[in-house]
């Protein structure tokens, strides 16, 4: 998620393909949104929860480049945001987690990411 003003920088690091600026302005996305909602259980437990989802993202980066598509998530969910309706703003979040979580679910059934024993030891 590019802050206002960021975005072309952050448009040139995805093309250039710096997936690691990409995934901190992600985590960044997602971490403030649990701020600004006062969720202070997601907040808490985000750290953990990344942990899980970057096991899984450093894979499905090579299935899948969601990148660009994120990105675009992440803008309309900020618009909806700042427009402060909450109802399109959770209708996106959700879409943005289903589109994030097919990528993931794919992968699965592909073979192309490691679950169960297969992924503790690709953990390792």
């Amino acid at each position: 998620f590019a802050l206002p003003g960021d975005e072309a920088r952050l448009d040139a690091r995805l093309e250039a393909g710096d997936r690691a600026e990409v995934l901190l302005r992600n985590d960044e996305f997602h971490t403030l949104q649990a701020r600004a909602a006062r969720n202070t259980f997601l907040e808490q437990h985000l750290q953990t929860l990344w942990a899980y989802v970057d096991l899984l993202r450093g894979r499905t980066w090579v299935v899948a480049d969601r990148g660009p598509e994120t990105q675009r998530e992440h803008e309309a969910i900020a618009e909806a945001l700042s427009k402060r309706d909450a109802k399109l703003a959770r209708e996106l979040n959700e879409r943005h987690v289903e589109h994030a979580w097919g990528v993931v679910d794919t992968g699965f059934k592909r073979g192309t990411i490691a679950s169960g024993p297969r992924l503790a030891k690709a953990a390792q």
